[in-house]
């Protein structure tokens, strides 16, 4: 598992263990994650997910999108996603590769190269079942059979990358799932930037649509297509998956996190803990922290 660190703003930072190579892969099993979720966020690169268990359930830009075991989803830049597992699966592991054009152009901006990657398309799916998808698939399990370190790693994930990309860009210039042109998307940002920064605060909807320009009626729309919750239910999911993530990283009581994370009645914050991870605050500490 890869811990996709997330600043202020969603965006997802520090991807690259090696910036002068802007390539990564890495497994993200999601019965480890906090309520087998990952937050809603975005980031500059391209991304590829390959389920190799079980199924998770994607909000992309506030379209929903299912991917079960086998099939592959690609991510433009920029755009919002969140995913969660399947309630119907018991696990779900993917393989997520994250990259940068630059990789195949670095020294060269204006090379040819990128108009592989000028598509508007916002995402693309594909099972791997089709006769042509099959070089692709097997591209892909190799891609998951790669260790870094391990002599020419860098030119062999340039390879496998490089197969799998010609694929998709074809499949784009059939049509893929268009980008609607993003106009939600930065008040969108803002807000989730205001909640990441004042979370431990008294956050009401008006200090929201002041920070994003935004109406009452815009705020909740908003919220509700790109993270299906309500602002308030978006602000308490994240306040309870900080205080989760405090009780595992520190020694601190279930109210201390509580409090820390922005709840000021303990006995509503176990509440809601209890409803949103199925356990109570000190069961959940205890049952993970024997898991790790």
């Amino acid at each position: 598992m890869y811990n996709v660190q997330v600043n202020h703003e969603g965006m997802a930072e520090n991807l690259f263990p090696d910036p002068s190579f802007p390539f990564y892969i890495f497994f993200e099993d999601y019965s480890a994650l906090i309520g087998r979720t990952l937050n809603c966020h975005w980031h500059p690169e391209l991304e590829l997910d390959y389920v190799l268990r079980g199924g998770v359930d994607f909000t992309i830009n506030g379209r929903p999108q299912m991917l079960t075991a086998g099939e592959c989803l690609f991510l433009n830049s920029g755009v919002l996603h969140t995913a969660r597992q399947r309630e119907d699966m018991e696990s779900a592991l993917i393989m997520v590769v994250v990259f940068r054009p630059s990789l195949f152009a670095k020294e060269h901006p204006d090379s040819g190269f990128l108009r592989y990657f000028s598509g508007s398309e916002e995402s693309l799916v594909w099972d791997g079942a089709g006769e042509e998808e099959v070089p692709v698939r097997l591209a892909l399990e190799r891609l998951a059979g790669l260790r870094e370190g391990e002599y020419g790693y860098e030119l062999m994930c340039l390879s496998e990358i490089s197969r799998i990309w010609l694929y998709a860009s074809r499949r784009m210039q059939q049509g893929g799932q268009r980008n609607d042109g993003g106009a939600a998307h930065g008040p969108v940002k803002k807000m989730l930037a205001y909640i990441h920064d004042h979370y431990q605060e008294k956050i009401t909807i008006d200090q929201l649509t002041a920070f994003a320009g935004v109406s009452r009626t815009q705020c909740y729309s908003h919220f509700k297509q790109y993270t299906g919750l309500s602002p308030v239910a978006y602000l308490n999911d994240y306040r309870l998956s900080r205080a989760a993530a405090l009780m595992l990283e520190t020694e601190c009581s279930v109210t201390e996190a509580g409090y820390a994370c922005g709840f000021g009645d303990s006995s509503y914050f176990v509440k809601l803990f209890r409803q949103r991870f199925g356990v109570p605050p000190m069961r959940y500490r205890r049952e993970r922290k024997n898991k790790l």
